[in-house]
């Protein structure tokens, strides 16, 4: 276990709504990712972070940098390890994005 901890950037980034039952449950209001980064390379992340949701066509509601904690080194991302978890990520959070969609057309059409 490391015991030698990195202070690191927290880069939060929301991509979809969440279902309301999972909210309601005690979920996040959105899905997405909390990456640990050096704080060196916090803006080159972010770009890298943007690029790589539009490859993989997830939405983008907000991305943030707001405070900076102290992790372990394993809990530190890199850039492959950051595009693996958004390329493993995109198939859920697409599919929720086109629940969401549908969900709203849906009461849309029923609320006038």
């Amino acid at each position: 276990m490391d015991k030698d901890l990195v202070k690191c950037s927290v880069i939060s980034v929301d991509c979809v709504h969440n279902d309301v039952i999972d909210i309601k449950s005690g979920g996040p209001l959105y899905l997405g990712f909390d990456f640990y980064v050096h704080k060196d390379i916090k803006e080159e992340m972010q770009e890298l972070i943007v690029l790589a949701l539009e490859e993989y066509h997830i939405p983008l509601v907000k991305i943030n940098s707001a405070y900076e904690i102290k992790v372990p080194h394993s809990k530190v991302w890199n850039k492959d390890k950051i595009i693996t978890e958004i390329e493993n990520k995109a198939t859920f959070l697409c599919e929720q994005n086109n629940k969401n969609k549908q969900l709203k057309n849906y009461f849309k059409g029923i609320i006038k």
